[in-house]
């Protein structure tokens, strides 16, 4: 049996237990681990704001690339760096013996293959699990979170070996402290292994989160992306049978399906046999901001001042929050700002 283990750091995050272990059911069986980093790799990196996420997998691998593997271990692939293209590793194997490992192009195409699915299938359930969890615990981080560590294998599960390199695509966070009690894990194991994972207009919110700076116009229309998109979503849940419709039909405005067909829909989600839908003072913002994005797109406009744009964005992201909870999440009532709860006559208990 060998395994497979990819590590990722994920920066100023932070979490209260020593580690979280999850199981993730893929193509293979995968464990997920969130683990506070030692002091050695505090002081190295010089960042106490962060913390380590790997998954892992074993596999029973056929027999030409076992074959491969064990030919890595006894350094069988090349006999020296003359030559050879980067990247690559020196270091020696359990028998104290020098070996090189070249960059996974130097290998076979089917070895390449196997190593690409693996990797895929670890950076999927890694990248699942963490944005499950932001998005579980309302953490308004960056759109791309993690920072690779290393990929490795063995087959004692002692001796462990860089896996032939490839190309890494690195990303980043903002400070938040995640906390799950037990109830909160069992929701998120329950998310990760189904098909209710972070929907995309909470992944095109954060990315009009992070560009409200620097790019405010993007932002803009990154956010009422995420509005239309969210509805969608939701008729989707709500009709089965819509869906052809939402996505090959030219849709109405975004206002006039808050304000006309929302109230139409047959919704389980509710509060004392009461729907939770937005205000009318967020769906009369909501056709400003179309008018104020389509001027933006269509006649290069300026946006909004950065304390309106902001403002915008926040009850966006009580919108969005709102969708999540008629699409059956009632946890997502908890992430929605108390003036937005009061405008939609909700009082939290």
């Amino acid at each position: 049996m060998t395994i497979f283990k990819l590590r990722y750091s994920v920066q100023d995050i932070s979490i209260k237990e020593d580690n979280l272990e999850f199981s993730y059911k893929a193509i293979h069986d995968i464990i997920i681990r969130i683990l506070k980093p030692d002091d050695n790799y505090v002081n190295n990196s010089g960042n106490r704001r962060q913390v380590i996420c790997e998954a892992e997998l074993s596999i029973e691998p056929k027999a030409n690339i076992s074959e491969m593997l064990n030919k890595i271990i006894v350094g069988n692939i090349v006999k020296n760096t003359e030559n050879l293209p980067t990247p690559y590793t020196e270091m020696k194997n359990h028998f104290g013996e020098p070996i090189i490992i070249p960059s996974l192009s130097s290998f076979p195409e089917n070895f390449k293959t196997f190593i690409n699915q693996i990797s895929d299938e670890l950076t999927e359930a890694i990248k699942r699990s963490i944005t499950t969890i932001r998005w579980y615990t309302h953490h308004r981080g960056k759109h791309s979170p993690f920072g690779f560590l290393n990929f490795t294998w063995t087959n004692d599960n002692i001796n462990w070996y860089p896996v032939p390199a490839s190309i890494y695509v690195s990303i980043e966070t903002i400070p938040s402290r995640i906390q799950l009690g037990k109830k909160d894990k069992d929701v998120v194991f329950n998310l990760i292994n189904s098909d209710n994972i972070e929907p995309v207009y909470h992944s095109l919110f954060r990315e009009a989160w992070e560009q409200r700076g620097q790019n405010p116009r993007s932002s803009i229309i990154l956010a009422m992306s995420a509005v239309e998109v969210s509805v969608k979503h939701l008729i989707e849940k709500t009709i089965p049978d819509a869906t052809w419709l939402v996505t090959k039909l030219q849709s109405p405005s975004v206002y006039l399906i808050f304000k006309e067909y929302l109230p139409q829909l047959n919704i389980n989600n509710k509060i004392n046999g009461v729907k939770i839908l937005p205000s009318e003072s967020m769906i009369e913002n909501l056709k400003k901001w179309v008018t104020i994005r389509n001027e933006i797109t269509h006649l290069g406009k300026k946006p909004l001042t950065r304390e309106k744009l902001e403002e915008m964005l926040l009850t966006i992201k009580d919108i969005l929050h709102i969708i999540d909870f008629n699409c059956g999440h009632e946890w997502a009532i908890r992430h929605i700002r108390e003036s937005s709860l009061q405008s939609i006559g909700y009082q939290r208990l």
